[in-house]
């Protein structure tokens, strides 16, 4: 019981505090343009979008994102189309807190769903990458990422670049 209240006082304090120094959670969304393996012969450059929710824990944030990909076959092939939808868990490191251009590191775990053609199959994944935050009339961000997904046999990989907005 003690316990209880206890954190129930710490939730009361802590709401004025966020209040002066910002929400400590976020929402944002974008959209990707792929490479990686899943980029080669047949299949070039593919695109997806994704949204991520952040958690300010400390100077580190909790994220977890969702993002779809689609990796479609060059013109003329009998190749399927490739899908992709991913859930992952990461944190979110900052590595300078400058006012309007703020870097990080990120990585984390997940699941990922791959659908070539009728074939499906979900797995593991990890991803680590830099971005950045812009801060000026509305908050943007640029990341890119390394993600691979435990596939039988070898692993798969992918780089989306995403750029989109927060709020």
């Amino acid at each position: 019981m003690r316990t209880a209240i206890l954190l129930v006082l710490i939730a009361l304090a802590a709401g004025p505090a966020f209040a002066q120094i910002g929400s400590p959670v976020s929402a944002s969304l974008g959209v990707h343009v792929n490479g990686g393996t899943l980029a080669e012969d047949p299949y070039g450059w593919g695109w997806g979008g994704g949204a991520h929710l952040d958690i300010d824990i400390t100077v580190i944030s909790f994220r977890v994102s969702g993002d779809y990909q689609l990796f479609l076959p060059e013109e003329n092939s009998a190749a399927p189309n490739i899908k992709l939808i991913s859930g992952t868990a990461n944190v979110k490191f900052p590595l300078l807190p400058l006012p309007v251009v703020k870097p990080y590191l990120t990585g984390g775990v997940g699941l990922a769903r791959l659908s070539v053609g009728d074939a499906n199959e979900t797995n593991p994944s990890f991803n680590v990458g830099a971005g950045v935050d812009f801060s000026l009339i509305i908050t943007a961000f640029a990341e890119v990422r390394y993600n691979w997904i435990l596939t039988e046999g070898e692993s798969t990989g992918y780089i989306p670049l995403t750029v989109g907005v927060t709020f």
